[in-house]
């Protein structure tokens, strides 16, 4: 009993001294491996130099700056570095603002934005091509061709570049520019209509309609819903008096715009130049269903009719249109 109770005693006695050694030797060790970071704010050091707290350790301390204002420090011209956080912050809010606006279709206020932007990063590649767009929807042809033809200097050219390009020297009648840009945009992508329609009116405009008539045969074969381009393309056609190729285009066009009348009446007119009287009238009568009959009679008095106006069936709608039938 008694030998039980002194060697319960020599265990508490070591555990004791166990407990002592390793006390003391973490003490030691904390003493000696100083901590990795200790963040201080400014208060905290005013007072510890008045005596407040305990001595500095300038191993182990340190003052940190949030750095919450992010723009660079200047350099030795007084100017910020461009390539700060600071910048390509703003840069990048302007840019996500201008976009918003031009999604809005808030065209002035897009290219204000467009312009801060390139302002902080003069080099910024694609912007350019954004300003310009800006300033041809805001119908500024000059401003759009300045800032359209640098792009060419910042990026690769594209088709539509150079297509827009060209329309900006077609709204400005420098129609050599217009030209030029265009057919190029038609050599990088062939299959691309808006430079054969845009080139389509370039050559009305210079009133040369074989080569107008030849770039709108190309744009119909990429775009044959296109109503109204294929009744410009046969008023061309009717212009160079090309009858049965205008019948043709003409015909198209009517079954896939019934209801539209000038396109009857120009189809009349192309069966009477073509001396067929009465797929002439047969058009006319279509078209007269389309209209009031004022219109019509104004229609039917055209010159181009002469040929077929003593025809019976010519007559006899003249006098239903009178009568108000």
């Amino acid at each position: 009993m008694i030998s039980a109770v002194i060697f319960s005693l020599v265990v508490i006695l070591c555990t004791a001294v166990l407990v002592t050694v390793i006390i003391i030797y973490q003490n030691r060790a904390i003493k000696q491996t100083p901590p990795r970071w200790q963040q201080r704010t400014e208060a905290s050091a005013d007072d510890a130099l008045a005596g407040r707290d305990a001595p500095l350790d300038s191993q182990t301390l340190f003052l940190l700056d949030e750095l919450k204002d992010q723009r660079a420090t200047p350099d030795a011209t007084g100017k910020e570095p461009p390539l700060s956080g600071h910048w390509i912050k703003q840069a990048a809010y302007h840019l996500l603002q201008a976009e918003k606006a031009e999604r809005e279709e808030r065209y002035e206020d897009a290219l204000a934005r467009y312009q801060q932007a390139i302002e902080i990063f003069p080099d910024m590649k694609g912007v350019h091509r954004r300003i310009g767009m800006m300033h041809l929807k805001l119908e500024d042809y000059p401003k759009a061709a300045e800032a359209l033809e640098k792009v060419p200097m910042e990026e690769e050219l594209t088709f539509g570049l150079a297509n827009n390009l060209g329309v900006t020297y077609l709204a400005m009648n420098e129609y050599e520019k217009a030209e030029k840009n265009l057919l190029i945009a038609s050599r990088l992508n062939p299959s691309y209509p808006l430079a054969y329609f845009n080139l389509a009116t370039l050559y009305m405009r210079t009133e040369e309609p074989e080569k107008a008539t030849q770039f709108f045969q190309k744009y119909l074969d990429l775009k044959p819903e296109d109503v109204s381009a294929t009744q410009t393309y046969a008023l061309l056609l009717l212009q160079l008096k090309r009858w049965e190729a205008a019948i043709k285009v003409l015909e198209q066009v009517r079954l896939a715009a019934p209801e539209v009348a000038p396109i009857h009446f120009r189809l009349a007119e192309a069966y009477t130049q073509n001396k067929n009287p009465g797929g002439a009238i047969d058009a006319l009568r279509r078209g007269a269903t389309l209209v009031d009959p004022r219109n019509a009679l104004v229609w039917m008095s055209r010159p181009e009719f002469d040929p077929i106006r003593n025809e019976s069936g010519f007559q006899d709608l003249l006098k239903e249109l009178g009568s108000g039938k």
